[in-house]
Parts: structure tokens; C-alpha cells; sequence
């Protein structure tokens, strides 16, 4: 596939959406703080695996209570206004914690910005479901994903070098450009709230209703199933944010930011270079079928792990295979969601399964960091291979039973 038919699958869409493509890059290539605060916590404050494990399950209890709330408060008073206090509180507790580098204030203050980062992705994801059609939607969310990961292909290369001596600018760079991003919503993205046309417009699952969330959903019982599904893989997912850097740890000490930093790189790279050919040689299939391939690869990338040992040559192969996963996987979750949710309850569907979506990493630093401190950071990834494997069979059952 050439460069003008990679392209040409991003053309046509509204002018905000590319407004917002470059805002998430910006965004993205500056989300320092998520990638290396295992190794902050590690190494700066010098924790261990269990303290970190309840700082992360805190942490995700608070991304899951702004990810709960917002999604209503953008139904009610607005897209626009929403996703900008939620961009700016963010940035100005994590810019904060750079001015008190090595203080055990800080988990406390990252505590605080998860919550509106929690917030974040509900309000975004209703804004590009409003400015996009049904036809367009797995490209546009493919095509967030794509920005999302040019960010983040440079972002740990920068972040790796920063950690190691400068490190306070690790939340510096972060914040800021989460308000440069703030800046171009707040200059060139209207607010997308549906009218009252755009609501009596809408048809077939996307219909409005003035039924509660709990009533549609319970209408739909495949979302429930859904959902579990997707918290077992999304608990998988998440060990590369948590078991792989205390691993890089304990093999590579003072090295393992840096090497943590490339690994996260190539993740990134892959997902870029990938992500339209993958679009286009799955797009005739469902987004469910989608995602049980995902699992699989998942089950793959992360189990081969066991064997790594010092080798950083299986670190990479694997990281190829799960990050490829990923693409499959993260990418039609949305795409489903938004497929099955009443034009009227975007904002709340996005909060209630954007909520369901985090569970999954809320209870992995837990349960990750029990495993870790019992069984050690080698036998986790037999572990997760295993279930993985018992996902893939269930995901298959889900794709035969419900098909998008």
C-alpha cells in the first residue's frame, strides 16, 4: 500500500477532526508521567513492589471516578467546556509536582490530576462520535489511535533522557503540553453537543431515547458480556505498564529507564507504521472479530516473556507482537461502543464503559504486584499466558454468539 492510499483513508472528515488529531499528538508526545512512574516510584521515592501496587490501584480508582462523572457532565453543560477544565486541572497538578522533586507529596498530587485525566477520555470520545458518521467511525477512531502513538513514538525517547538527569521536567513537559493542546481546542473546536435535529436525525442503534442508561443497557445484554470480556483484556494489557518496567528494574538498574524508554519507542513505532494497513486488511471484519485476534496476539507478545531472562531480542519481538494487538484490540473497542450507544447518552456511555474499561487496569498493579512479590516477576508472565489463553477461547465463543 503507498503513502497516497495510507493517506487517503483519513480524508474526508470534518475540519475539527483534524484540529483534534494534532491537539492529541502534541498531547501525547508529552504524556511523561504514565510511562515512567513505576520507575519513579521505584527508584526516586524508593518504594516497593507492594506500596507501589496500592498507589496504582489508588490512582486507578481515581481515573475511574473522573471517568464516571464526566461523560454526564458533558451531556448537560457541554463538550467543549468539560474537556477544557478537565485538560487544564490536569496539567496544573501534574506541572506542580515538579517543584517538589523526591517529596511523598507527589503520589498524592498525581492522585489528584488522574482523576480529571480520568475525565479526559469519555468527554474526547463523544466529541469525535459527534463529528464523525456511523460510516466513518472505525477510521476516525483508528485515526486517533495513529495520533495518539506519534506522540507517544517520541515521547518515552524524550522522557527516558529527561528521567535520567533532568527529571523534574518529566511533569514540566508534560503539563505543558497538555495546555498547547488546550489552546488549539480552545481557538478551533466548536462544541459538538447534538441539536435537536442531529438527536431526531439519528437512527437504528445510535436512536435517541429518553430511557436511563441502566434501561438501554440492560436492553443489550451482549454489552455485559462484552465488557467482562474486555476487563480480563485489558487487566493483560496493562502488565506492560506495570510488570515490564519492575523487570527492566531488577535486570537492568540504573539502565532500565532508558531501555524502558526504547521499548516503549518501538511500541509507539509499531503501532504507527502498522495501524492503516491493519485498518484496511481488517476493516470487512467485525470489531468483536477484531479484537479476539488481539487477545490472541496478546496472549502471545506477553507469555513469551517468561523466557526473556537479559535477552533484549525477545523483549522486542514480543513488544512487535503485543503492540500489533493492541492495535486490533484498542481500536475497535471504541468502534463497538460507539456503534451500540444512543445519540442521546454518548457522553454518559462513554463514562459508564470508559468506567468498565479501567477496571481492568485499576486491579492489574494489585493483583500484578501480589503475584510479583509471591511468585516473582518471571512467573507472572505464565500467569497472565494462561489466562490470555482462557480469553481467547471466550472471546471467540462472544464473536460466533454476537457479531457487530
Amino acid at each position: 500500500m503507498g503513502i497516497s492510499k495510507v493517506t487517503s483513508e483519513y480524508k474526508g472528515f470534518k475540519k475539527e477532526i483534524y484540529i483534534l488529531f494534532v491537539a492529541r499528538i502534541i498531547n501525547r508526545l508529552g504524556s511523561f508521567v504514565n510511562l515512567f512512574l513505576v520507575l519513579y516510584l521505584t527508584q526516586n521515592l524508593k518504594l516497593n513492589g507492594k506500596a507501589i501496587g496500592i498507589i496504582l490501584t489508588i490512582v486507578g480508582v481515581s481515573r475511574i471516578t473522573g471517568t464516571m462523572i464526566s461523560g454526564k457532565l458533558a451531556d448537560y453543560f457541554g463538550r467543549k467546556k468539560v474537556l477544557v477544565i478537565l485538560y487544564v486541572s490536569s496539567a496544573l497538578f501534574i506541572i506542580s509536582c515538579g517543584f517538589i522533586n523526591g517529596s511523598n507529596l507527589i503520589p498524592i498530587l498525581l492522585i489528584i490530576a488522574t482523576f480529571f485525566l480520568g475525565g479526559i477520555r469519555p468527554v474526547f470520545n463523544s466529541i469525535i462520535t459527534d463529528l464523525s458518521t456511523p460510516e466513518e467511525r472505525k477510521r476516525v477512531f483508528s485515526f486517533f489511535y495513529l495520533a495518539t502513538n506519534i506522540g507517544v513514538s517520541l515521547g518515552p525517547i524524550i522522557a527516558g533522557l529527561l528521567y535520567r538527569n533532568y527529571v523534574n521536567w518529566i511533569f514540566w513537559g508534560d503539563g505543558t503540553t497538555t495546555l498547547i493542546a488546550t489552546i488549539l481546542i480552545i481557538i478551533y473546536v466548536k462544541d459538538t453537543t447534538p441539536t435537536a435535529e442531529d438527536i431526531s436525525n439519528a437512527k437504528g442503534n445510535e436512536k435517541a431515547t429518553d430511557e436511563s442508561s441502566l434501561k438501554v443497557i440492560i436492553k443489550k445484554p451482549f454489552l455485559i458480556v462484552f465488557v467482562l470480556l474486555n476487563i480480563v483484556g485489558t487487566f493483560i494489557y496493562a502488565q506492560h505498564m506495570i510488570v515490564i518496567p519492575i523487570q527492566f528494574s531488577e535486570m537492568f538498574g540504573k539502565n532500565s529507564g532508558k531501555y524502558f524508554g526504547y521499548i516503549m519507542s518501538l511500541n509507539a513505532i509499531v503501532v504507527v507504521v502498522f495501524t492503516t494497513y491493519i485498518l484496511k486488511l481488517t476493516k470487512n471484519k467485525t470489531s468483536d472479530y477484531n479484537m479476539f485476534l488481539g487477545t490472541i496476539l496478546y496472549t502471545v507478545g506477553f507469555g513469551m516473556l517468561y523466557f526473556a531472562n537479559k535477552n533484549l531480542m525477545i523483549f522486542i519481538i514480543s513488544t512487535i507482537l503485543w503492540s500489533i494487538g493492541e492495535i486490533l484490540y484498542v481500536t475497535n473497542y471504541g468502534v463497538y461502543i460507539s456503534l451500540h450507544t444512543p445519540i442521546t447518552h454518548r457522553g454518559r456511555f462513554n463514562s459508564i464503559f470508559g468506567t468498565l474499561n479501567m477496571i481492568g487496569f485499576t486491579i492489574a498493579p494489585l493483583i500484578s504486584g501480589f503475584m510479583i512479590s509471591n511468585y516473582g516477576v518471571k512467573n507472572v508472565w505464565e500467569i497472565i499466558f494462561y489466562i490470555g489463553f482462557v480469553l481467547t477461547i471466550f472471546f471467540y465463543g462472544f464473536t460466533k454468539l454476537k457479531n457487530v
